[in-house]
């Protein structure tokens, strides 16, 4: 019976709710869309993301800034450790942080400018976890699509 074949204890829906379809289209080098906008906890994470091969398929045409590679970053203070390193990021435009102090020392995030203020804004501006990227010093302009 193939099509009632099913791990034990585990109900389909409970199947579905497990399924990471972003981490599994990533994997397979797919589209995928990037839902979470800013905010505590609300970030999406890529991994394996490879600057001279995939790209960023968001909508509008953003300016990629120097990489901002000092600044802490932590849970309880995310937002506002953001906006302190991230003050002065334009409209529009996008730029790779690594923190270097905090919760997530080492890692490297993508933050989009996607509203029409100076400065990261908790909710409105987008912001990705790259999950061990590559190649990053080959991101840029050509990143986006």
């Amino acid at each position: 019976m193939r099509g009632k074949q099913r791990f034990a204890g585990q109900s389909p829906t409970g199947l579905h709710r497990s399924f990471d379809q972003h981490r599994f289209a990533a994997e397979r080098r797919q589209n995928m869309a990037i839902g979470w906008i800013a905010g505590i906890g609300h970030r999406d994470t890529i991994a394996g993301f490879d600057a001279t091969v995939d790209n960023f398929k968001i909508p509008g045409t953003y300016t990629v800034d120097t990489p901002v590679n000092s600044g802490s970053l932590s849970a309880a203070t995310f937002d506002a450790d953001m906006s302190n390193a991230l003050g002065s990021l334009g409209p529009q435009h996008a730029v790779l942080f690594t923190a270097t102090a905090g919760d997530y020392a080492g890692d490297t995030f993508l933050v989009v400018n996607m509203d029409n203020s100076i400065g990261y804004q908790a909710g409105k501006d987008l912001v990705v976890l790259l999950d061990h990227p590559l190649n990053l010093a080959s991101f840029g302009q050509g990143d986006f699509v």
